[in-house]
């Protein structure tokens, strides 16, 4: 996320790190301190993004992987 036309993040999401080449650390958001007055709002916005992410990623598998419990 970043201002209108700027190049200044707001908020950026690091992944995950195993500890191979750097320190390992769980996933995390680091946030501007701009941000904190509507920090609900981008939490909210950042989980409705990565559920459609993952929906989106679910559906490109296509049925033929998915399995049949029934």
């Amino acid at each position: 996320m970043k201002l209108a036309e700027s190049h200044v993040a707001l908020v950026r999401f690091h992944k995950k790190n195993f500890g191979i080449r750097k320190q390992s650390h769980p996933p995390y958001l680091d946030v501007s301190p701009k941000v904190v007055p509507m920090l609900d709002h981008v939490i909210l916005t950042f989980v409705y993004v990565e559920s459609l992410r993952r929906e989106r990623l679910n559906n490109a598998v296509g049925p033929a992987s998915q399995t049949n419990t029934s």
